[in-house]
């Protein structure tokens, strides 16, 4: 590979990036209005026409993410959180396809790789699908969990899923796994990029697909190579599982990884003292449109019991004797086990 030259690089091992390299590899999505129910907001598209739009709709309800083209995609997919639809058929066209390679540090599955393995999704397992690869009672290797609404799934179990999807449904030549990007940059109309093992290659597009696998730090006293602090649910999970109930935790952080720390430690019987950046309130909690706690907020209370239930303590609409908030908090200085 080293010297090699491609239009395209896409760097990561998840679900973007797969789905991505799918695409450069020739597949296509278009329309199917006959079985969809949103017809009038994908009037504008004939049957069998690309989904693909230079102008997108600035109503687009059913978003789950933050970035526009992904809000369009998933429009074709979904309609809220909850209600799934049937807008899109996909064909393969190799008069598209370009030339391009893969490169993750991780195996396929990106950040996935790196969840406990029994942590379970939020949403039903069929949503962790690629279109072109449904889930369903069919796949051998995935583990469903159900729930009187869904069946879902768990990390490990995903992970196989998206392993075997990039085996089967992507060319092995082109893909490079358990390989780091060390250095990216411009020069005469190609981005020139380098491997840890010093590899070199270029690419006319440099397609960054690497997700928020690098955990945040506090960067304070105590904080790292610290066996009581947790980076990731993980972690979390393992580190907590020796506690016995009534011993207690600090959580820090509004994400889904704090979400999913406290809804693990609360099956424990820990207490939970849960930690908000200052600008939040309890009773008013000051989130962007597309934060976690607006999507927890979001989920219906039949469908996701404990989500709901978790959203409606950090609101202050409900109360648990294993959890209590800490707000309005400046900085933390020092990290020392007793």
């Amino acid at each position: 590979m080293n010297g090699k030259q491609v239009t395209a690089i896409v760097v990561g091992g998840g679900v973007t990036a797969l789905s991505t390299a799918r695409q450069l590899n020739g597949l296509e999505y278009t329309h199917t209005p006959d079985s969809c129910q949103l017809k009038e907001r994908h009037a504008a598209i004939a049957h069998g026409q690309r989904i693909y739009q230079d102008q997108l709709p600035d109503d687009l309800s059913s978003c789950r993410g933050s970035t526009p083209s992904g809000c369009w995609f998933d429009s074709f997919r979904h309609t809220t959180l909850d209600e799934a639809v049937n807008c899109l058929a996909w064909q393969e066209n190799n008069a598209r396809a370009v030339d391009w390679i893969l490169i993750s540090k991780s195996k396929a599955g990106g950040s996935w790789n790196s969840y406990d393995p029994n942590q379970k999704t939020i949403s039903p397992d069929t949503w962790m699908a690629l279109p072109d690869a449904p889930i369903d009672g069919n796949n051998q290797n995935l583990a469903r969990h159900n729930t009187p609404h869904f069946a879902k799934t768990d990390a490990a179990s995903l992970c196989r899923y998206y392993q075997d999807y990039a085996n089967t449904h992507l060319p092995q030549e082109r893909m490079f796994f358990n390989r780091t990007v060390t250095t990216a940059y411009p020069k005469e109309h190609l981005w020139h990029v380098e491997l840890d093992d010093q590899t070199q290659v270029s690419c006319q597009y440099l397609i960054l697909a690497n997700g928020r696998m690098i955990p945040k730090s506090l960067k304070i006293n105590g904080e790292n190579n610290n066996p009581n602090v947790s980076h990731t649910t993980a972690q979390a999970i393992q580190n907590t599982s020796h506690l016995k109930p009534g011993k207690s935790i600090l959580v820090i952080g509004t994400g889904l990884s704090a979400a999913d720390t406290i809804m693990d430690a609360m099956c424990k019987k820990l207490k939970v003292t849960h930690v908000l950046p200052r600008e939040h309130t309890r009773l008013e909690a000051k989130y962007r449109p597309n934060q976690p706690y607006n999507a927890l907020k979001s989920l219906s209370p039949e469908s996701y019991k404990e989500h709901h239930a978790l959203a409606e303590l950090i609101s202050g609409k409900a109360e648990s004797e294993n959890y209590q908030q800490l707000i309005n908090y400046s900085r933390f200085e020092t990290i020392h086990a007793s």
